[in-house]
C-alpha cells in the first residue's frame, strides 16, 4: 500500500503541465516575439501573413502601425487588434499591442491564455515578476463603484531578498514582526497564487483590472521586458495589451492608444 501510495505522489510531482497553444485568433504574445529582431521588411512579410494590415508610420519615422480585424478589408484604428513596431536601425526592437474584447468574459479567458503562455514560453526563467489584480467590491453607485487590490511577486531577486531577510532577523538587524511581515508579503503570493486569484475573480466577474510584468536584467545576459495588461473599461473598452522588448527601460513610457 505504502509503495503504490509514493508511486502517486511521483507520478504527481512529475506530472507535465499541458502547454498553452495560441490560435491565429489570439496569438498576439507569439507574434510580437517573433517580430523582435526583424527587419522592418521581413517583419512587414510576416505580419501580413499573420493577416495584419500596414496602417500607418508616427511622425518620428520608428512605430509602424498595423491592425488585424476579420470583419474589415483594410487598415483601421478601430480593429480589433492594433499592433505598433518599435523600428530602429531597420530593426525591430519592441512591439507593444491592444485586443479589444466583445465581453469581460472574452477578455478574461483572453488574458488568462496570454499569461500561461509567456510564463511557459517566453520566461521559462524569471529574474523578478510583479502581478496585480484589481476587483470590484460593491456595484453600489453610492460606494462610487469601489476597487480593491492585490500583489504578487516572484523571481531570483525575490528569493535573495528573502533570504537576505532571514540573515537580517538572524543577527538581529530586524526584528521577528519585521521579517514575517516581509516572507508573508513575498513568498505567499507568487504566479500560481496569482492565477488561482485570478480564475475565481474572473468566475465572479469581479475584475477590473490585471497586470503583469516580467523583467531580467543584463546582469541575466539576456535582458528583457514584457508587460501584461487587462482593462475590463479603459474609456468604455475592454482590453488586453502586451508589450515587450529585448532591453531594460530606463524611463517610463507613454501610453500609446
Amino acid at each position: 500500500m505504502f509503495i503504490i501510495l509514493l508511486a502517486v505522489v511521483v507520478f504527481t510531482a512529475c506530472k507535465k503541465v499541458d502547454p498553452v497553444t495560441l490560435t491565429q485568433d489570439e496569438n498576439i504574445p507569439e507574434v510580437a516575439e517573433h517580430l523582435l529582431g526583424m527587419t522592418y521588411q521581413n517583419a512587414k512579410q510576416y505580419l501580413e501573413s499573420q493577416r495584419f494590415m500596414f496602417g500607418n508610420v508616427a511622425t518620428n519615422q520608428v512605430e509602424y502601425v498595423f491592425s488585424r480585424d476579420l470583419t474589415l478589408k483594410e487598415f483601421s484604428y478601430d480593429a480589433a487588434e492594433l499592433l505598433v513596431c518599435g523600428i530602429g536601425n531597420d530593426t525591430v526592437h519592441q512591439v507593444y499591442a491592444t485586443h479589444r474584447s466583445q465581453t469581460r468574459k472574452s477578455a478574461s479567458d483572453l488574458y488568462g491564455k496570454w499569461s500561461h503562455y509567456t510564463a511557459q514560453s517566453t520566461f521559462s526563467a524569471i529574474e523578478l515578476w510583479q502581478g496585480s489584480i484589481s476587483i470590484e467590491i460593491s456595484e453600489d453607485p453610492m460606494f462610487g463603484n469601489p476597487i480593491e487590490s492585490y500583489s504578487y511577486h516572484e523571481g531570483s531577486l525575490i528569493d535573495e531578498q528573502l533570504k537576505q531577510a532571514e540573515t537580517e532577523y538572524k543577527n538581529g538587524t530586524i526584528t521577528k514582526e519585521e521579517y514575517e511581515e516581509i516572507r508573508d508579503i513575498y513568498s505567499q503570493k507568487k504566479r500560481n497564487v496569482f492565477w488561482s486569484d485570478y480564475q475565481r475573480y474572473a468566475d465572479k466577474d469581479v475584475l477590473d483590472s490585471a497586470h503583469e510584468h516580467y523583467t531580467n536584467s543584463e546582469a541575466t545576459g539576456h535582458p528583457k521586458e514584457t508587460s501584461l495588461v487587462l482593462y475590463m473599461n479603459n474609456g468604455g473598452d475592454i482590453e488586453v495589451r502586451y508589450e515587450t522588448q529585448n532591453f531594460i527601460t530606463r524611463w517610463v513610457s507613454p501610453e500609446r492608444f
